[in-house]
């Protein structure tokens, strides 16, 4: 267990240490991203470690003095070769630690801000592409000594060393030769042409040119020579890699490597490029040659011969057209067009769940706690907390409720502000708006109408909360037609806006146990096949617990948890519970077939039910309503029914003709006071 005066110590010597989940490898605390940017006071780190726990963390970066860590993953395979190539007098300088993996982390201080993470050093193992070395800096962590498994074998995070750039740049220079990961385009920043960026050399939305001046030097100009001009020097060749030495630095240190067409700036010290980006040979030329005036650096090239021109058009029309009219939005491409086009996915606002322009449901019986659940969610995203595991991009959300009343919104929404530790006056909460539709409920194609003005208040997130009432009057919520046209409309609203959409949705009557995840939720089959992500909360055998189950269509997948409500509504991870165990499963078989109520259950369940039923009622809606309540075929339903019209528990009335209502209706039978038992005695077996 950890020594609560160590973690006294650690938060003295200037290093924002949290207590840590071991198996999970991140703080044990709701909100602890705010700790990236204040350190814990000295209250709070007695009141964490007072409990014992078996792992702290330390959060790196500048809110620890500049932290950052080096990390040798893969059991530390390339650490002993690692530590031949640091200098002893630097090397004598470094806190070493052993992990529980057989790794180790290489910790130290420096003088200037420290940069995020960064993959040092990757190469494939066991057909994967395997990460082997990468820094912890700003906005990362480290589980370290003395949590269990952590061996301290070189100095004391109490003692940490601070750096000068140079020293910093031995080290990762050092790591960065063990690189084996050849090098694309994909880290590089956007093609030299990209009429979205202000970096173009020319506007060939016009159709100016046949081969744009950028593109022909990245196939035909000797971006060597230009580095060279600017006093880069060449290091050699390791296959097909040449390494590569910004200007006046001593010694042999990597700060560039030239690989595939792409210039990768490895150096934190290498203006005007930036460390751990990769540029075309264009961009090179650009910004060495001409102080990144790409303008002045197309009429350059264009003079040297670069670029193809196009022949004149002979249509003027067509020129016009192409000047003056929008071009409509592609939606048709070759292979090459998407793999040159689109070489990334869109960005996660919740990262292993959802992206950006994509439809996530969250489905639960009701009463749940979903709007809790929700409110929990938004809040996390505002303010770019950890949600339930599931780190969060800070950003814009909107809740469109159309369920609940103001004041009840207001209410939940102070009691979730105060349970996670949010004061009312944080400058964050302005970027989570609400819209109230409880009274004035808009639809789904209205919602659809103000994709622009979402847009154009650079909101992330939408919340709609609940589907079933955005949903227009004349759809029927089990067409699988119509309820795939709402979610094709959806789907618009989130390309028009540029957000991600969460549907909140009800399940199902009935027992969910025995269900897959897809098959949760209350309509048509439609409803869980067209989002990218379903993701369904479904009771557990422990009061106040529920499962955790989704289904995700561009992340890997997400296993099934557990989370536990407390007595602010809060929900938290709760790893000690199984999914497994869910509430009714004993319903089920062995081969998880629903097993055969007895009309024993069924009349018990019907007598339970029997007070909140409205009669009368036509006898087809009645039936259905059995079907619903008891969780049976509608078969088994109907032979209920006629059993208990046998029974005389109920009875069939003609309609009342003076009110023109002719249609016969199930109405309780006068008296029916029969004893449940005398039913079961009757009428026993299997429905």
């Amino acid at each position: 267990m950890v020594n609560i005066k160590i973690a006294q110590g650690y938060l003295q010597a200037g290093l924002a240490v949290l207590p840590a989940d071991k198996v999970r490898k991140c703080p044990l605390l709701p909100g602890w991203k705010r700790y990236q940017e204040q350190l814990p006071t000295e209250h709070e780190v007695h009141a964490w470690f007072s409990n014992q726990h078996n792992a702290l963390c330390i959060v790196c970066g500048k809110v620890s003095g500049n932290l950052e860590v080096i990390d040798f993953d893969n059991q530390g395979e390339l650490y002993p070769a690692w530590s031949e190539k640091v200098p002893p007098e630097l090397f004598s300088k470094l806190v070493i630690e052993r992990t529980p993996s057989g790794g180790y982390h290489i910790a130290y201080r420096c003088m200037d801000e420290v940069c995020g993470n960064i993959k040092l050093a990757q190469g494939e193992r066991e057909g994967k592409l395997t990460t082997l070395i990468e820094t912890r800096g700003n906005g990362g962590l480290i589980l370290c000594a003395p949590g269990d498994g952590y061996e301290l074998i070189q100095g004391d995070y109490t003692q940490l060393s601070v750096l000068t750039p140079g020293e910093r740049e031995i080290l990762l220079n050092a790591a960065w030769r063990f690189d084996e990961k050849p090098m694309t385009g994909s880290t590089a920043e956007p093609t030299f042409l990209n009429s979205t960026t202000e970096e173009t050399f020319a506007d060939c939305s016009s159709g100016s040119f046949a081969l744009r001046p950028g593109d022909d030097y990245d196939t035909r100009g000797d971006v060597r020579e230009i580095l060279i001009k600017h006093g880069w020097t060449s290091l050699g060749f390791r296959g097909d890699r040449e390494d590569w030495k910004r200007p006046s630095k001593e010694g042999n240190g990597i700060s560039a490597t030239l690989q595939n067409g792409y210039f990768y700036v490895f150096s934190t010290n290498a203006a005007p490029f930036e460390a751990n980006q990769g540029y075309a040979p264009h961009r090179v030329y650009a910004l060495l040659e001409h102080n990144g005036d790409f303008t002045a650096a197309a009429n350059a090239l264009i003079e040297q011969g670069y670029g193809q021109s196009n022949p004149i058009l002979e249509n003027i029309d067509e020129i016009v057209a192409n000047l003056t009219h929008k071009k409509e939005k592609k939606n048709v491409f070759t292979a090459a067009e998407l793999l040159r086009t689109f070489t990334s996915l869109n960005e996660p606002v919740i990262d292993g769940l959802l992206r950006r322009t994509e439809v996530m449901n969250v489905v639960a019986a009701p009463k749940t706690g979903k709007s809790w659940f929700i409110l929990q969610l938004a809040y996390s995203l505002v303010k770019g907390w950890d949600f339930l595991g599931f780190p969060c991009k800070q950003c814009r959300v909107m809740i469109m409720d159309n369920e609940l009343h103001t004041s009840t919104i207001s209410y939940r929404m102070q009691k979730v502000c105060q349970s996670m530790s949010i004061s009312k006056e944080d400058p964050d909460l302005e970027n989570l708006s609400v819209n109230t539709q409880r009274f004035e409920r808009h639809s789904i194609p209205e919602i659809v109408k103000v994709a622009e003005q979402i847009k154009e208040q650079g909101i992330d997130l939408v919340i709609i909360d609940a589907l079933y009432r955005a949903l227009p009057s004349d759809v029927d919520e089990n067409s699988n037609g119509q309820i795939t046209q709402m979610y094709n409309q959806i789907d618009t609203f989130a390309q028009k806006s540029g957000a991600a959409v969460i549907l909140v949705h009800h399940t199902s009557k009935g027992n969910q146990s025995g269900k897959g995840i897809t098959d949760v939720g209350s309509g048509a089959g439609a409803q869980s096949r067209a989002p990218d992500t379903h993701l369904v909360l479904r009771a557990h055998q422990e009061k106040n617990a529920v499962v955790v189950g989704c289904c995700v269509r561009s992340f890997p997948p997400v296993d099934s948890f557990c989370l536990r409500k407390d007595e602010h509504n809060l929900w938290h991870r709760a790893d000690d519970l199984s999914p497994d165990d869910l509430d009714g499963k004993a319903e089920l078989t062995p081969t998880g077939e629903k097993r055969k109520k007895t009309v024993n259950e069924a009349a018990i369940k019907f007598f339970e039910e029997l007070g909140s039923m409205k009669f009368p009622m036509h006898k087809t809606l009645f039936i259905t309503e059995l079907k619903e309540r008891l969780d049976i075929s509608m078969d088994k339903a109907r032979a209920l029914c006629e059993k208990l019209l046998e029974c005389k528990i109920l009875e069939v009335r003609p309609g009342d003709g003076a009110n023109q209502q002719a249609a016969k209706k199930i109405h309780l039978a006068p008296g029916s006071t029969v004893k449940i038992n005398e039913f079961i005695q009757t009428y026993g077996g299997t429905i």
